[in-house]
């Protein structure tokens, strides 16, 4: 009787110890799967691709502002018609939680347009500086992104690990 005890006590832990270890498993895979779509959707700017950006966006996705997924459209349409030589770099992302299908970052990021990315490195300008709010929804395996709000910031107000990042990028800032 007691090494049928015993048993059951060490499948309920052995039970749990998996489920945990699976538990965070996921949460890193989804951590890894919402940095690459920060990534994705930074390159996909850089190519001025906006049908794959709005792609990444949920059916409900609304800003700050109660921009839709329309508005965001006609938003990047415009702003790839204006600016040439449009680069973004990720200076940080920080995740916030992650919860089933939900999670919530705030990521720094230097946009800058123009001039050659070259020129730009040279003459040590880096852009400008956003840090970016988004909650993001799990619809099945694929995150989307549902909310977003934006804001400029200046250099001094950067997450220390973007700070660094731009440093990296522009040694003499």
């Amino acid at each position: 009787m007691l090494d049928r005890f015993n048993f059951k006590g060490i499948s309920i832990i052995v039970l749990f110890l998996t489920i945990s270890a699976n538990l965070c498993l996921q949460k890193n895979d989804d951590k890894d799967r919402i940095l690459d779509l920060i990534d994705l959707t930074a390159k996909y700017a850089e190519k001025k691709d906006t049908s794959k950006i709005v792609d990444l966006l949920s059916d409900d996705f609304n800003t700050i502002d109660d921009q839709s997924k329309k508005d965001i459209r006609e938003l990047l349409t415009r702003y790839f018609e204006k600016y040439k030589g449009v680069v973004i770099n990720i200076l940080s992302t920080n995740i916030i939680y992650i919860k089933s299908n939900k999670a919530e970052i705030e990521t720094d990021v230097s946009l800058s347009s123009g001039i050659s990315k070259v020129l730009r490195k040279i003459v040590q300008y880096y852009g400008e500086t956003y840090r970016f709010k988004i909650i993001l929804e799990k619809d099945l395996s694929e995150w989307k992104f549902e909310y977003a709000e934006w804001k400029y910031i200046s250099i001094t107000d950067l997450f220390p690990e973007s700070y660094k990042m731009l440093k990296k990028i522009f040694p003499n800032i």
